[in-house]
């Protein structure tokens, strides 16, 4: 989109001249809204510019840069492990190094969310490593690729304050703010930019949601009894109440580390996992 002069926020790729004879765009993506934040959209126009148009070349650098991603990961990984003594550094890299998923998700598909895991790791690391004004604008850097590390901040704030104080929260975060406004300005100078912004698209799919496969499930059990059930409309029912019980376990856990008088990055790790997972088990 950047090739064509086209905010990717503002307008779709099929809005461009002769889109699809373009190798570089593929059908799918051309009616498909920027569902990514203003970090990624950067790099995404970076990593295009520099392979010139080349589907291939550009592919294979996307690759490089997940795997770049998932060493920078395994390092502070290991340093995190030895400094904080919970777990051995080697047993921390192998439980990364030899996930599979890693090689399956993000090294052969591609996938942006080791950006966003490393964002997070990369908090952990400081707070291990005792750098905690560079905490909150870690996770920042993470919000510019996906929104969801924004559920995190709660709980790195309250880390920074309670082990550093108010000044040092509060120059994270204003250096947190400064990042989001470097990226998204250049995007949001277009009004319309800024309108989709406030537009949430939703659908759901037996691929992507787990309440849709439920839904799908359900749909077919419920066949073999006689009974006809619309999966999509079951689907938007366990996705409410999975909403409704992600949205109680997470305040639960927000107002139990705000009452920890000095949470460690142990327990900073601990309740960004768990808040993550209760997230995968919803979207």
């Amino acid at each position: 989109q950047y090739h064509y002069h086209l905010n990717p926020y503002a307008h779709l790729m099929n809005e461009a001249p002769g889109w699809k004879t373009d190798p570089m765009v593929t059908g799918w993506w051309a009616t498909v809204p920027m569902p990514y934040g203003f970090g990624f959209a950067a790099i995404a126009r970076g990593l295009c510019a520099l392979c010139g148009g080349s589907l291939g070349a550009t592919v294979l650098l996307f690759k490089i840069v997940n795997v770049a991603a998932a060493g920078a990961i395994a390092a502070m990984l290991i340093a995190s492990a030895r400094r904080s003594g919970a777990i051995r550094a080697e047993v921390a890299a192998y439980l990364f190094l030899w996930n599979p998923f890693l090689a399956l998700q993000f090294f052969a598909n591609a996938h942006n969310d080791i950006l966003i895991a490393l964002s997070a790791v990369a908090a952990i690391y400081f707070a291990a490593a005792g750098l905690w004004i560079a905490i909150i604008p870690a996770l920042a850097l993470g919000f510019l690729v996906k929104y969801i590390p924004a559920i995190l901040m709660p709980f790195a704030v309250t880390v920074v304050v309670r082990r550093k104080g108010w000044s040092t929260a509060l120059w994270g975060c204003a250096i947190a703010a400064a990042l989001c406004a470097a990226f998204s300005i250049p995007y949001l100078r277009d009004r319309s930019a800024a309108q989709a912004m406030f537009t949430i698209r939703k659908e759901f799919d037996s691929f992507d949601s787990l309440p849709a496969a439920l839904g799908m499930v359900t749909e077919h059990v419920a066949s073999l009894a006689g009974i006809h059930l619309r999966g999509n409309q079951v689907a938007f029912f366990y996705f409410a109440a999975g909403v409704l019980a992600a949205a109680l376990l997470y305040a639960i856990q927000v107002v139990g580390f705000a009452r920890m008088r000095s949470p460690s990055p142990v327990d900073l790790a601990a309740v960004c996992l768990f808040v993550e997972f209760v997230v995968l088990c919803v979207a």
